[in-house]
C-alpha cells in the first residue's frame, strides 16, 4: 500500500514538475516583452515630433 502511494505522489510531482517546465519560460518570455514594449512606447519612439514654427 505504501508503494502505491509513493509511486501516486511521484508521479503527481512530475506532472507539477512538467508543468512547471511548460509555462515558466512563458511567463517570462511574456514579461520580457512586456518590458520591451515598455521601453519603446515611453520613449515616444512611435510618435514623430512636429516642429511648432513652421
Amino acid at each position: 500500500m505504501m508503494l502505491h502511494y509513493a509511486k501516486l505522489e511521484s508521479e503527481e510531482i512530475a506532472r507539477h514538475n512538467e508543468m512547471l517546465a511548460e509555462w515558466i519560460p512563458r511567463i517570462v518570455y511574456a514579461g520580457i516583452a512586456a518590458w520591451i514594449a515598455y521601453g519603446i512606447l515611453s520613449a515616444g519612439a512611435p510618435m514623430s515630433v512636429v516642429p511648432e514654427n513652421i
